[in-house]
């Protein structure tokens, strides 16, 4: 039975690795995973990094960082990446990042890759669907649906900070 088991999971994980290849990628976030460091996947400009396809409830994703001339793609790969939750303050977290492209265009049968609700009304925060903060700067967001928001679809800014920095 083990041996079976370890050959179901390579079959698995073959498919993954065959569909992530299909869709360009260099990096690639799996599906079991909710947050997403650049620096830690050693993204450098210019590279693409796929978003597998299927429910998860949130995604955060920081220091994803391109340069003008070779931004950092960020796209959904293998069918729609569909996010919803109802008890965090957003769907989509992107933080520290800049010269990046986040795009739902990885399946070319769908308008909209990407699929974020947040739908948390309070009482002490709502929620949005897609946030882009932390300094982050320079940067594209495209092929999304954003929909059932508690407080906003999109909240695209960098907070004051008390050290001056931002």
């Amino acid at each position: 039975m083990r041996s079976v088991g370890l050959v179901l999971a390579s079959a698995l994980s073959l498919g993954a690795s065959r569909a992530a290849a299909d869709c360009g990628c260099d990096h690639t976030i799996a599906l079991a995973q909710t947050s997403a460091n650049g620096s830690d996947l050693g993204v450098a400009p210019g590279d693409t990094v796929c978003i597998e396809a299927g429910n998860r409830p949130f995604l955060v994703l920081n220091d994803f960082v391109g340069s003008a001339s070779a931004p950092v793609t960020l796209k959904n790969c293998g069918g729609l990446v569909k996010i919803a939750n109802d008890d965090k303050g957003y769907g989509i977290a992107i933080g520290a990042s800049s010269y990046f492209r986040l795009t739902g265009t990885g399946d070319p049968n769908l308008t909209y890759g990407f699929d974020v609700s947040a739908s948390r009304t309070g009482p002490d925060y709502a929620g949005m669907g897609i946030a882009v903060s932390d300094l982050s700067t320079d940067y594209e967001i495209d092929h999304v649906e954003v929909h059932h928001t508690g407080f906003a679809g999109f909240i695209l800014k960098t907070e004051s900070r008390c050290d001056g920095s931002a």
